[in-house]
This record gives structure tokens, C-alpha cells and sequence, in this order.
């Protein structure tokens, strides 16, 4: 405790730390000036998951359907929690998203401040600024797009129980279910599973048992994809609005 207080009343270190807040500050403005409570384009299909489920005909295959492509179970679940206790309030979405989206920058940097003290104050900045960048603006804005945040936290997430309890199989377990759930987040999430395992061979990981790391990812990982594949259905593609 006394490094870190000795750590944040260095000049260097409070500049860094209070620049690193400007970009989200920004953010923060940019979002309460454009965000609409109506769906958009890419908002449709989450649009029909409400409808189902306020008129009662939603069913599992609805959940299981794909839009664009993708399964996106979480943001399906989301809309349907939101249906029902806040009669489907699109803004309250976004900010499940936006902190979400903070959540995720800040485990990363939880990495960089745990990895090397003396240059976190000058990667807090340019990475801030880079991960809360407007010019994005519909990954801040479409209620949609916030599957890339479900995404990115629960493969960071994920990495980061591999790092920290290592040897252990409740981290290994959980990991791996974080890693489920970002391969229904998105098409995106299947990266996870390189993530997982690089992140468990770079920190020399070893289960309790005769598999390795690779054949512990791939018990897991190959009846997923195969689970995906057998689910997919046509990709919903959303007309001009």
C-alpha cells in the first residue's frame, strides 16, 4: 500500500494517470449526445427478440438464430432481461455495454501496472485514447455492436484467471467457461480459445493430469465449433431503416 501511495504522488505518475481520463471523459460527452432510444440497422434483430418476448411467442431457436452471421446469445439475453424490467430501454443497453467496455480497459491495464510500474503512466494515455477512440462511433452508440465489448472482456477475462491462478483448476475451469460464453458472444469470441492457450503455455501451465494444455482446449474448443455449426441458421441481414 505505502509503494503505491509513494508511487501516485510522483508529478510523472498523476499527469499520466489523470491524461489517461480525458479520452473517456470525451467519450463520456460523445455518448450522451448521440445515442437515441430507437433501434438501428444493426439493432433489428435484437429489435424482433423483443418483440417476441413481450408478445410471449419467443422461442429457443429465436435465441439460437444468427444475425449477420453470428451467434450472439448474450446481447439476445440482455434484450430479453431488458424487455421485461425496463420495457426494453435501448439506453440502459448502452451503458451495460459502455461498462463493460470500461471494465475490459481496465484489466488491461491492471496487466501493464502489475507487468512494469515505471511504464504504466505513459501507456495509460495513448491506450485510452486508442480503446475509447470516438472515431468508432458505432461500437459506442448501436446497441448491437456491444457485442465486441462481451467479447473482448470475457477473452481478457478469461487470459487473466490463467495468469494468476496458475496450477489451479477452478481457474482453468472458469477460464474455460468465460471462453464459452465468448463463442456465443460473437463470431469473434472462437480467438479466445488461441488466447487461452497461449496464455496457459506462456505462463508454463500445467493441469493436475496426464492432458496438456493444447488437449485441454481442444476438449473443449472442437465440440463448441461443431455445436456452432450445427445451430447456424441463414444470417439475418437487415434492410435500409
Amino acid at each position: 500500500m505505502r509503494g503505491s501511495l509513494n508511487w501516485i504522488q510522483q508529478p510523472v505518475n498523476v499527469t499520466g494517470v489523470l491524461a489517461g481520463f480525458v479520452p473517456l471523459a470525451y467519450l463520456v460527452y460523445f455518448i450522451h449526445a448521440f445515442w437515441l432510444n430507437i433501434p438501428r440497422a444493426d439493432s433489428l434483430r435484437s429489435a424482433t427478440i423483443a418483440f417476441k418476448t413481450a408478445s410471449g411467442t419467443l422461442t429457443l431457436d429465436d435465441i439460437l438464430q444468427s444475425a449477420i452471421g453470428h451467434l450472439t446469445i448474450p446481447s439476445y439475453l440482455m434484450t430479453i432481461a431488458s424487455v421485461h424490467l425496463l420495457d426494453w430501454n435501448l439506453r440502459v443497453e448502452l451503458l451495460f455495454n459502455f461498462t463493460i467496455a470500461v471494465a475490459t480497459f481496465g484489466l488491461l491495464m491492471f496487466l501493464v501496472w502489475r507487468t512494469d510500474r515505471q511504464i504504466f503512466p505513459f501507456v495509460l494515455f495513448p491506450a485510452s485514447l486508442l480503446f475509447f477512440s470516438v472515431q468508432q462511433n458505432l461500437n459506442w452508440i448501436i446497441v448491437y455492436h456491444g457485442v465486441w465489448f462481451h467479447v473482448q472482456f470475457l477473452i481478457l477475462l478469461a487470459a487473466t484467471l490463467v495468469i494468476f491462478t496458475r496450477n489451479q483448476r477452478n481457474g482453468l475451469i472458469a477460464a474455460l467457461v468465460l471462453t464459452v460464453i465468448a463463442t456465443f458472444s460473437h463470431g469473434a469470441g472462437a480467438v479466445g480459445w488461441g488466447v487461452l492457450l497461449l496464455a496457459m503455455l506462456f505462463n508454463g501451465y500445467r493441469y493436475q493430469c496426464r492432458d496438456q494444455p493444447c488437449g485441454i482446449v481442444l476438449r473443449f474448443a472442437i465440440p463448441v465449433k461443431q455445436h456452432c455449426q450445427q445451430q447456424h441458421t441463414p444470417a439475418y441481414r437487415p434492410g435500409p431503416v
